[in-house]
């Protein structure tokens, strides 16, 4: 969905002025609010708090089932059905402190860090500003914009689809490789088309084009999708709603401060030190993900 929502917005930015830009999205954040209201129960919250009928019938439309004892294997397992005292999404603090809850949680956030310092964010969010510096005023960089946001959908789909069939630590040392050298390839070229007379390089104004299509192609495939499946398969059942608050929270605050201090990197570093950067910190990220991904 946020691949999704950032096409929507490089292609209203086509035509929209930013004051109708912002009224659109309001309009598509209200549709989503309503839908929230027709989001049933799930069938895990049903048990845990009785109503077993509700969370049969929830499970028969959900998974079309047309036979109730078809039901019959899934309850049988544990796993599934926590009644009761037996269910529980909470940790206490002596919980906490075991390390089956917290390893899972600093390896998750780990990744994250290093996904969100890596650079994908501002280069999605502020890639108008990414592919001036690249670029420069090109005539046609709208349609730079919505043909990087069209690639960043159909690879995302693409990624989701695949990440059950390939080995994920394999997907996510790949791609952090492709994108480090892909950084490295990026702000090396803005560096000598800015600061040295190569003729050969002034007439190469594709390949930052390539460099970013590139780089928002491998993205999906490993880095983009495999921290938050992570998530959601290490950090411990008797603490995951904690674990996952955690996560988030901390997730949103390295979101935050990549996109606050982008501007003044680009300040204190210079545009080519901007991708340096980025692909140093992606490059420390592949070598986390070397030592202690399982």
């Amino acid at each position: 969905m946020f691949s999704m929502g950032i096409l929507f917005i490089y292609v209203t930015g086509m035509f929209l002025s930013w004051k109708f830009q912002a009224t659109s999205c309001l309009i598509v954040t209200l549709l989503w609010f309503g839908l929230l209201f027709t989001i049933p129960e799930s069938s895990l919250s049903l048990y845990g708090t009785g109503n077993v009928d509700k969370a049969r019938q929830f499970l028969m439309s959900v998974r079309r089932w047309e036979d109730i004892n078809e039901i019959g294997h899934f309850e049988d397992e544990p796993s599934n059905v926590r009644q009761g005292d037996q269910y529980s999404d909470t940790a206490s603090v002596h919980s906490f402190l075991t390390s089956i809850v917290w390893k899972p949680i600093l390896m998750v956030t780990a990744l994250q860090f290093f996904l969100q310092l890596g650079g994908v964010v501002p280069i999605i969010c502020y890639a108008h500003d990414v592919f001036k510096i690249a670029v420069g005023e090109a005539a046609n960089l709208e349609f730079y914009l919505v043909i990087f946001g069209a690639v960043n959908l159909v690879t995302t789909f693409v990624g989701g689809i695949n990440m059950d069939q390939k080995e994920r630590r394999l997907l996510m040392l790949v791609s952090q490789v492709l994108l480090t050298l892909t950084l490295v390839m990026l702000g090396t070229f803005v560096y000598l088309r800015d600061n040295q007379d190569i003729k050969i390089i002034q007439s190469c104004e594709w390949v930052p084009n390539v460099c970013l299509i590139v780089y928002i192609i491998i993205y999906p495939v490993g880095v983009g999708t495999v921290p938050g499946i992570l998530s959601g398969e290490i950090l411990h059942s008797s603490a995951k709603g904690f674990s996952n608050s955690v996560v988030m929270v901390l997730t949103s605050i390295f979101g935050f401060l990549t996109m606050f201090y982008f501007k003044l990197t680009i300040i204190a570093l210079g545009p080519w030190g901007l991708f340096w950067c980025f692909a140093v910190i992606t490059f420390l990220g592949l070598l986390f993900s070397y030592f202690n991904l399982p």
